[in-house]
């Protein structure tokens, strides 16, 4: 099983301007993740070419999706998504404490079942939570907590938390740690061109990680992280 945050910054190119919607959803395809948890999308924006980007990427993943908008930005829709390779039940999004009034923070928390890889029988089922965290380190440390949290309720089987949470390894380990989840080792992955600041980051419960990698897609000022588990 494959899984993946990427906060695409609404398809921006690293380093340029917004180049298409075509351009992103290839850099998201080629992931390969069968869960994808993606940061700063666009839906009916005109800088992204009115593009409703989390449908365009979940239709060429063939995947089931969920987007919960944080903000308007000229009136359109700005946010978060969830996207399964497989089936996304009793979905729920946490309003998270603290945080810049002008952007909420959210999370997306959804028990997810992957389809088999043939078509056939499911490969699992697990709670899996998706989000971005606000710049703030202080508030960011308690939306974190109170996500970890949410993935605890869900009860005692694998769980998965993804996301761009904007604090370092030393401040997310204790946390996750704390809910019973392993943070997976990786590396920098901002700024996308020369990245010196681990901020996304995937945590796992009931999951041994086969391995991970931080990929840079040339969109974005993230690079992606992309970890097997089984």
């Amino acid at each position: 099983m494959r899984l993946a945050t990427y906060n695409i910054r609404h398809g921006r190119v690293t380093g340029g301007h917004w180049r298409g919607t075509g351009r992103l959803v290839r850099s998201c395809a080629e992931l390969e993740a069968d869960i994808l948890a993606l940061q700063e999308l666009d839906v009916r924006s005109i800088r992204s070419g009115f593009a409703h980007q989390p449908r365009r990427i979940a239709r060429a993943l063939g995947a089931e999706w969920e987007f919960s908008a944080t903000r308007h930005i000229a009136g359109a829709p700005y946010g978060i998504a969830l996207l399964v390779r497989g089936s996304l039940t009793d979905v729920e999004v946490l309003e998270l404490p603290g945080g810049v009034a002008d952007e909420p923070r959210r999370a997306i928390v959804a028990t997810v079942t992957i389809a088999g890889g043939d078509g056939g029988s499911s490969r699992g089922t697990l709670a899996v939570a998706a989000t971005h965290l606000t710049l703030h380190r202080a508030d960011a440390e308690v939306q974190l907590a109170h996500v970890a949290a949410a993935l605890s309720w869900r009860g005692p089987g694998p769980r998965v938390l993804l996301g761009d949470l904007n604090l370092g390894v030393e401040a997310v380990r204790p946390i996750v740690e704390a809910a019973a989840l392993e943070l997976v080792a990786t590396g920098p992955t901002f700024p996308a061109e020369a990245p010196t600041k681990c901020i996304d980051h995937i945590a796992v419960a009931g999951l041994a990680v086969v391995d991970a990698t931080v990929l840079a897609t040339g969109i974005s000022d993230h690079r992606a992280v992309v970890a097997t588990v089984r």
